[in-house]
């Protein structure tokens, strides 16, 4: 019994020595990593400090941090408190210019890293680099955003190399603050800004440097934006991701290359640095791989009411709503358009469009103002465009104008498909094409067809009416002049003309039956009647109001030559309304010569 005893505390004694000799080797070991970790971070803090010097980047940011801290056996670094902050008093005039960047940054996690090659061979190999709780300020008061826009010059004291290997860089939950004034009150936002990059690699010698991630995305959400000019921009989230990026600087410039990118905007919406519009849609894609560019839901609205609008401005103004369902524009050059070579694209298809227009004729026009023909305003565009097609299908279109009198005069286009083709501003022997058919006010269905010069503000013109009912659209005329239709019967109306800078002229036959119409005279006060009076019984002072073309079975049809003034500070649609209604009134109240010459045709018949 005394033996066993005498063994146990033999025993006891033996593993408390163990246990003692463990703890003091646990207390060795980890005292000699705790040292050898301090140390190592000391050193690569000074090594951190000592590359980031030798950077250009450093005559313009100042880099800090307060505390790094190694864990060896893990093989991962963290980073505390980091600041990158502009050196305001060495480049004021270059911020002031460009704009600057400052960042503060929680805490970054290095995990996987390669210390020892870090410090022994400027070798930066890390497997995940992430970035917690950071705060990025960008300050641009001149309006031309390109902080690091010295990375183009050429810095004959760079001596620094270096390589950079990350497999997964990531950035989450970061708050953007962007101030667009020289005194910083315009402060917009971006919440929960994320960011992943896959597989970055970069190296540099000397004043050379090769760049390349495998890809890249990033999203942000409750964006909202106002510049120093007032517009204001907003949305609910965006998406970007791009694929295998690479830079390279050999020599001078630098130059980038990409597979492809896609930009996505959730419920985007803008208001205009006048507060007059509100833009707003859905969804905008911008897909490189597909070469498209698509919006759903397009909706440009007037903030302003009709009366507001007309008190704006100090001269007549197009007020116009549309909505859009769907807009694509295709086979997009998008390397040109990143280059600033311009807008080369395919087709745009503006699909379920609706256009609510509206102008107050009791503001005075401007005088001064002369608007070219459509070709003439596309080749002015200063940036270069080519669109080899636009398609506009199941549109509808209503206008209406407060008249001098008080009057509102209204029209509806219903049911417009729409073709304008060879849109461009390189070549003025093109031409640009217009084909468009559509409908009435549900009533009168036609066809036109105009051909514009780039080359001289010129334009050809045909078109067709089909068979309809006049009487359909009596209230409508009748809003534009004191003109009752009662009855009449489209059975066919054909025309062509040409129009010039200041006149039109061309043909038109119209075949109509029991035309029956009613001019509202009476009231002599009425401006818009006196105007019209003295138009209309000018020409019909001895005639009399043709109720049918041909007038009698076995006649043949009146073919009359019409022409038409154009009013120099409207644009090409007022012209080619003119000499419609020119054409239309020759038919219905002939001139002398349009008379002689269906004399002429009724004798060779």
């Amino acid at each position: 019994m005394a033996k066993k005893q005498k063994s146990k505390k033999k025993n006891t004694k033996r593993k408390r020595i163990i246990s003692t000799i463990l703890i003091l080797i646990v207390i060795i070991i980890g005292s000699v990593f705790y040292y050898i970790s301090n140390n190592f971070s000391k050193i690569l803090t000074e090594k951190i400090h000592n590359i980031y010097s030798q950077t250009q980047i450093a005559n313009y940011y100042k880099l800090d941090f307060k505390t790094l801290r190694i864990n060896l056996m893990g093989m991962k670094v963290r980073i505390y408190d980091i600041h990158l902050e502009p050196i305001d008093s060495l480049n004021s005039d270059y911020f002031e210019k460009h704009g600057s960047l400052e960042i503060n940054i929680n805490k970054i996690v290095l995990n996987g890293a390669d210390i020892m090659a870090f410090i022994s061979s400027d070798q930066i190999s890390i497997d995940d680099f992430i970035i917690k709780e950071s705060n990025i300020i960008l300050d641009n008061p001149s309006g031309d955003y390109q902080p690091f826009a010295f990375l183009h010059k050429e810095d004959k004291n760079d001596s620094l190399v270096l390589e950079i290997q990350i497999n997964n860089l990531s950035l989450t939950n970061a708050k953007l603050s962007y101030y667009g004034d020289e005194n910083k009150d315009i402060i917009n936002s971006f919440q929960k800004f994320n960011l992943d990059v896959s597989q970055l690699s970069y190296s540099k010698v000397m004043n050379q440097f090769e760049f390349s991630l495998t890809q890249l995305k990033a999203n942000l959400e409750e964006a909202k934006f106002k510049s120093n000019k007032g517009t204001q921009f907003g949305l609910d989230k965006l998406q970007f991701s791009l694929s295998a990026l690479s830079a390279d600087k050999q020599e001078g410039d630098i130059e980038f290359d990409y597979k492809d990118f896609i930009i996505q905007l959730f419920k985007p919406h803008l208001t205009t640095a006048d507060s007059v519009y509100s833009i707003s849609t859905d969804n905008v894609t911008i897909d490189e791989s597909k070469k498209l560019l698509s919006i759903t839901n397009a909706h440009i609205k007037p903030i302003l009411n009709k009366q507001e609008f007309a008190n704006k401005y100090k001269y007549q103004k197009l007020r116009p709503e549309v909505k859009a369902n769907n807009i694509r524009l295709t086979d997009i050059d998008f390397r040109k358009l990143i280059d600033g070579k311009g807008i080369f694209a395919d087709t745009l298809f503006i699909e379920g469009a609706v256009a609510d227009l509206y102008k107050d004729k009791r503001v005075k026009i401007n005088k001064n103002n002369f608007p070219n023909y459509l070709a003439k305003q596309i080749f002015s565009i200063k940036i270069p465009i080519e669109i080899k097609v636009l398609k506009a299908s199941g549109a509808e279109v209503k206008f209406s104008a407060r008249q001098e009198d008080g009057q509102l005069s209204y029209i509806e286009i219903n049911k417009l498909d729409a073709k304008l083709t060879n849109i461009q501003n390189k070549d003025l022997n093109q031409k640009l094409g217009l084909y468009a058919t559509a409908t009435v006010h549900n009533s009168i269905p036609f066809s036109i067809n105009i051909f514009f010069n780039y080359n001289m503000d010129h334009f050809t013109f045909q078109g067709k009416v089909f068979k309809s009912n006049l009487a359909n659209i009596s209230s409508v005329v009748r809003s534009f002049a004191p003109v009752l239709i009662k009855s009449g019967e489209i059975k066919h109306m054909s025309f062509n003309g040409f129009a010039s800078r200041t006149y039109s002229k061309g043909e038109m036959t119209f075949e109509y039956d029991n035309l029956n119409i009613e001019l509202d005279l009476k009231d002599k006060e009425h401006e818009k009647k006196k105007k019209f009076r003295s138009h209309i019984l000018s020409f019909a002072a001895n005639t009399v109001v043709y109720s049918n073309n041909p007038v009698n079975p076995g006649l043949p049809l009146r073919i009359v030559e019409f022409h038409a003034q154009r009013d120099m500070n409207k644009g090409f649609i007022n012209i080619l309304l003119k000499s419609i209604f020119s054409g239309v009134k020759e038919n219905l109240l002939p001139s002398q010569e349009n008379r002689k010459k269906y004399k002429k045709e009724k004798k060779g018949k």
